[in-house]
């Protein structure tokens, strides 16, 4: 299994799929961001050596906790974009509200035979 796929938008992704990308990108980050968090907490109890040193430490937490939220924004679109495909839909549905909460997770997808986008018998 190839990482690359979880960061392309071309595809389709199923819901198996779809739960596994989210709860694992999700897991990531919260446990990202926990240890961020955690760090944070007991430097207060480290004495502080000086002010360059606290604003330095401060700033790497930050910029790493940034990046784990972009990455997991990454790929919460990618697979969105992928399951709507999925859905017979356009991309663009996975940014509407509720739509991405209520629809995404939980209605099945779309066959191949019934595709829009794939050539039927008729079409040629």
């Amino acid at each position: 299994m190839s990482l690359k796929k979880h960061f392309e938008f071309d595809g389709r992704a199923n819901r198996k799929t779809y739960w596994a990308t989210i709860g694992i990108a999700g897991f990531i980050a919260l446990v990202t961001i926990g240890i961020g968090a955690v760090t944070e907490v007991f430097a207060e109890y480290i004495a502080h050596q000086n002010a360059l040193v606290d604003y330095v430490r401060g700033t790497l937490i930050a910029l790493v906790e940034l990046l784990v939220i972009v990455f997991f924004a990454w790929v919460w679109a990618a697979v969105s974009v992928k399951r709507c495909q999925d859905l017979d839909k356009p991309g663009w549905y996975a940014f509407i509200p509720g739509w991405n909460i209520l629809v995404l997770p939980f209605k099945k997808g779309v066959p191949d035979a019934h595709r829009a986008d794939l050539p039927t018998a008729s079409t040629g």
